[in-house]
């Protein structure tokens, strides 16, 4: 005899259960492809008062980065911010392994925006909301982090020559300390000479 299942709609579900399901699919995923590696990535942005103006919400996983949510308060915006969060964010996600990103923007947000700094349409949901669109974006981030690693290894450069420029002072003045030691050390033996000889 087969089982008999119902479904309800829960208004105020029990977040238990809830979990449950979340758990049930996460598991079914982790057989499939593996550990998802999920780890959030939370950037604020905050004004001299320490109140909050704007932020990105998203996280890493499977290799991606996801941009969920990318808000600069109307007052704060024009001055670079939101580029500022975005690139942080993909630094991050570089930094963590991540070779590409994913969002998605409504056409009255900023979709132009997101294209401006190499993102991708590969997808498009018209009318939603009603009269508007919904895009889908993506970026391959392997070029970037290439970048990173060129800005590292500037990086360790300078510092590095900036310290041999250190150690070669050091050893200069050093040289320069022995040479003058032995410079008056022979005048005196110079003037020495003399007296020794008068000795005789």
């Amino acid at each position: 005899m087969a089982e008999s299942y119902t479904i309800t709609l829960e208004s105020t579900p029990d977040p238990a259960e809830v979990a449950l399901v979340r758990a049930g699919l996460s598991t079914f995923n982790h057989h499939h492809a593996g550990d998802d590696s999920f780890a959030p990535i939370t950037l604020l942005v905050r004004d001299g008062y320490g109140t909050v103006v704007g932020g990105l919400l998203g996280g890493t996983y499977w290799g991606w980065l996801w941009v969920e949510i990318l808000w600069v308060a109307e007052a704060a915006r024009h001055q670079g911010l939101g580029s500022q969060l975005l690139q942080r964010a993909e630094q991050i996600a570089v930094d963590r392994g991540s070779h590409a990103a994913h969002l998605d923007t409504m056409s009255f947000q900023a979709p132009a925006f997101y294209q401006q700094h190499g993102y991708t349409i590969f997808g498009v949901l018209d009318d939603l909301p009603r009269g508007h669109q919904r895009y889908f974006l993506k970026k391959d981030l392997t070029g970037q982090r290439a970048f990173g690693n060129r800005v590292l290894l500037r990086t360790v450069m300078r510092r590095l020559s900036s310290q041999i420029r250190k150690w070669t002072d050091v050893f200069l003045y050093g040289v320069s300390n022995q040479l003058n030691r032995r410079t008056i050390g022979s005048h005196r033996a110079n003037c020495d000479l003399p007296k020794r000889r008068r000795s005789l």
